[in-house]
């Protein structure tokens, strides 16, 4: 079907998931037909389990079984009532949450739904203060992965030394990525307001990890002949590609995800799809839910978009890794892809050319045929971008540029690369 008929015959929806540690919620997309009974498909959807692409990078809280009571989720004034059969009663509290936190943001989307009531046999899944079970939409706001947390103010490099971008200027960071001593070219934030900072030297052979305070230590973590930007993930690694190389994909902790340590700095294997085996991976970026990669790949003189899952092995004994699986082309009328970042769940922004065109930005559905222009200007070089938060590039003419709803691109100051957290 053309990107046309799509749009004409279906609606876009997300079905929501866990992360494997159940602390953000990871969408799933798909298509229902326009005018169907949105609600119960959305139900009937979720509680058939993710998609087969992602569901090995994911999990769901409704225990296996678990269906509609009756053949529908009817919603009346707004509130859709969720009738599950039996299999759901034996779950603990958390498992409820979680369920709970699941139809919630999937059911959010429908239009008119103020509230959600899951019940079993009758019975309220939750209990509320007036034990009828309602829950409204904006419940479960713990588990969204697009919260940066605090006023999460963007990096970037300016005359080789990361600073934040605050009140239009460029103002250093403390430590030693803030002191032009190695210079740097790129940096990748963590996420939360103590995370530390990676960067990549001025001649792209060397990767720093550092904290910004004071008397603190900058580590070369990997080395490579042309390092891209580093992204970091929710879990606390930050990926690093070198661009050109045979094995380009690199994945470090800083310190021990889940409580360890920052101190230890440890390389975590990654095994990659055949499609990316030996390939010449440009650029990659982790979603804010650490679920999915987008990574740009050049074959031929030509640029493609790719995107795939990440699933985390643990194994009982030895060493966890990382796995890249179900690796997708996301087709695009682009020759050239300079840069990639997330915009939010649904998008990622890409820095790409058309053939005879000047390079622009471009808004692209990672599940769906949107593409969207934002323009650029003069000749742009990277990309930052974040939720609820203004795009930002760096220009060839050593410029930050920020995108304004009503001005367009206007300049903010001097500077390159720049990086929101994650």
């Amino acid at each position: 079907m053309s990107a046309y008929d799509v749009s004409r015959e279906y609606v876009g929806y997300n079905l929501y998931f866990f992360d494997p540690s159940y602390e953000v919620v990871v969408p799933d997309r798909v298509y229902l037909p326009v005018n169907a009974n949105t609600a119960t498909l959305l139900v009937q959807s979720l509680l058939d389990g993710p998609s087969r692409w992602l569901a090995p990078a994911v999990r769901t809280a409704f225990p296996d079984g678990t269906r509609l009571q009756v053949s529908s989720a009817p919603v009346v004034d707004g509130l859709v009532q969720v009738p599950l059969s039996a299999e759901a009663a034996g779950s603990t509290a958390a498992e409820r949450d979680a369920m709970s936190a699941q139809l919630v943001w999937t059911l959010r989307q429908v239009p008119g739904v103020t509230a959600v009531r899951v019940s079993i046999d009758g019975v309220p899944l939750l209990r509320s203060g007036d034990d009828s079970g309602v829950v409204t939409v904006d419940s479960w706001q713990r588990y969204d992965s697009e919260l940066l947390g605090g006023d999460a103010p963007p990096y970037a490099v300016q005359k080789g030394r990361v600073g934040r971008l605050t009140k239009g200027a460029v103002a250093a960071v403390e430590g030693p990525l803030g002191d032009r001593s190695p210079p740097l070219r790129s940096v990748g934030a963590g996420l939360g307001g103590d995370a530390p900072l990676a960067a990549v030297s001025a001649d792209g052979t060397k990767g720093w990890l550092a904290e910004a305070v004071p008397q603190a230590r900058a580590r070369v973590v990997v080395k490579g002949r042309d390092l891209a930007a580093p992204s970091w993930d929710r879990t606390g690694l930050v990926w690093f590609v070198d661009r050109g190389a045979r094995h380009p994909l690199r994945v470090f902790a800083a310190g021990d995800p889940g409580g360890g340590r920052r101190e230890r700095i440890r390389r975590w294997p990654i095994r990659v799809p055949d499609g990316l085996a030996g390939a010449d991976v440009r650029a990659l970026r982790v979603s804010r839910d650490g679920v999915r990669v987008a990574i740009v790949v050049s074959a031929g003189g030509t640029d493609r978009l790719l995107l795939a899952a990440v699933v985390r092995d643990a194994p009982p004994e030895g060493r966890r890794a990382l796995r890249l699986i179900g690796l997708r082309t996301i087709s695009l009328p682009f020759t050239s892809i300079r840069d990639v970042v997330w915009a939010d769940r649904d998008q990622v922004a890409v820095l790409a050319r058309a053939p005879g065109e000047e390079p622009q930005v471009f808004l692209v559905e990672v599940a769906g045929p949107g593409v969207d222009s934002l323009r650029a200007v003069g000749r742009p070089v990277n990309l930052a971008a974040a939720p609820e938060q203004p795009f930002l590039l760096s220009a060839a003419d050593g410029l930050l540029y920020r995108l304004d709803d009503t001005f367009g691109w206007q300049p903010v100051t001097a500077g390159t690369a720049p990086a929101y957290p994650g």
